[in-house]
């Protein structure tokens, strides 16, 4: 979490897989998530979309090698 996302009053994330496939040494994952956050003197607000995880599998187990993350239009 940056620095940036602290001040903005982050206060959760929940991701909610849709999706999971594995074939050999790779897998991906798509899914949603809600981003919430209560700003100090602001109402609480949430951000919302969908994301994309590429794995592959190494020798120390699965590690995420892509991933893409796109807000959901309002």
């Amino acid at each position: 979490m940056t620095e940036a996302t602290v001040q903005r009053g982050f206060v959760d994330a929940m991701l909610t897989e849709r999706e999971l496939n594995v074939s050999g040494d790779v897998a991906y994952e798509i899914g949603q998530y809600i981003e919430k956050f209560r700003p100090k003197g602001k109402e609480r607000s949430e951000i919302k979309g969908k994301y994309l995880l590429v794995f592959k599998r190494t020798a120390d187990g699965w590690k995420i090698h892509r991933e893409i993350w796109n807000r959901a239009r309002s």
